[in-house]
């Protein structure tokens, strides 16, 4: 059965295979059992109680959807002031190299949010280098030559997309490729007009008297 605990698809490897699958509920209970036995940081120790699991997988879903002491809905005004500073701070300190930020360390600045969130709320929402709006026909080209290439490996195709992220790129892939499917249009179905009859009378013989 498919956990109803904000379960969302991630791969899977069984041997050489690879697929989508989401998190069922006996994985999300081995994982919590796991957590409870090893604590929150031996994931590659924990991913070994949890057959074709990944440590980031497990990590992923643990901070993501199950440990409840993470805060999961908007951001604050104060939250992301202190993420603000906290991410200039760093940048100062190793050159503005934004691939370099520690943001596990960033996160313990902000109390019941995670590395993930925090790297998630400022390349999505705060970054300032981060374009947002339309997209542009180069744009586009480079998007469709870097999924040629690399595939829907969003990681490294928004490596190859100057100012986009991610989440732009797997989004503005899906729009582009939802517009080339031809819409599916059921084909009208009319009747045949007919043309109203009038209606016959029939004439019957007549009854002889002596029949009466």
């Amino acid at each position: 059965m498919v956990s109803s605990i904000g379960s969302f698809s991630v791969f899977k490897q069984e041997g050489v295979r690879q697929f989508y699958c989401r998190w069922t509920e006996k994985e999300d209970e081995l994982l919590v059992n796991a957590v409870k036995k090893y604590g929150p940081h031996k994931w590659s120790l924990i991913s070994q109680v949890i057959p074709g699991r990944t440590p980031a997988q497990c990590s992923t879903r643990w901070h993501g959807a199950l440990n409840s002491t993470v805060h999961k809905g908007r951001w604050s005004p104060d939250e992301d002031e202190i993420l603000i500073k906290c991410v200039r701070t760093e940048l100062k300190s190793n050159n503005n190299d934004t691939n370099r930020l520690p943001w596990n360390a960033i996160a313990k600045s902000i109390p019941h949010r995670t590395g993930i969130q925090c790297q998630s709320r400022w390349t999505e929402a705060l970054d300032p280098t981060v374009r947002k709006g339309r997209w542009d026909k180069y744009e586009d080209e480079l998007l469709r030559k870097s999924v040629h290439q690399l595939g829907c490996c969003w990681i490294r195709v928004a490596h190859c997309i100057p100012s986009r992220t991610q989440r732009q790129c797997r989004t503005r892939w899906n729009q582009i490729r939802n517009t080339r499917r031809p819409s599916k249009r059921q084909p009208s179905s009319s009747l045949p007009s007919t043309s109203p009859t009038s209606p016959t009378s029939t004439t019957f013989p007549a009854i002889p008297k002596d029949s009466l």
